[in-house]
């Protein structure tokens, strides 16, 4: 439980973030939109809050199965990188679809 707080696993973490992060740019640069802020709290909360914690789970369990046992080597970077660009790509996928679930689930 011990590598949790330390600041090898902090950048661990962190380095995912930014991959969270380059997709939103990703996103920003091909459809335009808001900026950052508004983006991840104003209009798209709940997407926010999914990604984040998608994140955080495969982070930890990364960790744990010892996927990433060098949390400062670049391969464990590169890994962390990779997994939050992915989550988030993943969990915003439909983002701006809610109208088109809406309709599919009342037509159960």
């Amino acid at each position: 439980m011990e590598v949790f707080l330390t600041n090898e696993f902090l950048t661990f973490y962190l380095v995912g973030i930014a991959g969270m992060l380059a997709h939103w740019m990703k996103r920003y640069l091909r459809q335009g939109g808001s900026n950052l802020l508004s983006y991840l709290f104003k209009k798209h909360p709940r997407y926010t809050l999914y990604a984040l914690l998608t994140y955080t789970g495969a982070a930890f369990g990364l960790v744990v199965l010892g996927t990433a046992t060098d949390l400062t080597s670049m391969q464990s970077l590169a890994l962390a990188f990779t997994a939050g660009y992915t989550v988030d790509s993943a969990i915003n996928k439909d983002l701006g679809m809610d109208e088109e679930h809406a309709r599919v689930r009342d037509s159960f």
